[in-house]
């Protein structure tokens, strides 16, 4: 056993240094969608959209966001979830054509 890498498996450890922080939910959406995303790994933060010609934040709070897709074109935006002395967290979406 003296070759085992070594690994820290710990699942009652979720609040790691190194724990992943993303936002979760769809990158494909559609006109005139509603969707809501979760962030991962923090909270504390503010959700900023990066296009409002081509959604709006319906509502929000530090964890959670619900947003509405207000184009019928199909285009992209990004979602931002900003933290003081965080990198921003960005998550690319892309409105397809029905």
């Amino acid at each position: 056993e003296e070759n085992t890498p070594d690994i820290d498996i710990n699942p009652d450890d979720s609040f790691g240094d190194d724990e992943e922080i993303y936002i979760s939910g769809d990158t494909l959406v559609y006109p005139f969608d509603e969707k809501t995303y979760f962030i991962e790994g923090t909270g504390g933060g503010i959700w900023q959209i990066s296009n409002t010609k081509k959604a709006k934040i319906l509502n929000q709070d530090s964890l959670a966001e619900k947003i509405a897709i207000t184009t019928g074109r199909s285009g992209n935006f990004e979602l931002i979830y900003t933290k003081d002395g965080q990198e921003d967290i960005v998550l690319p979406i892309t409105i397809d054509s029905l």
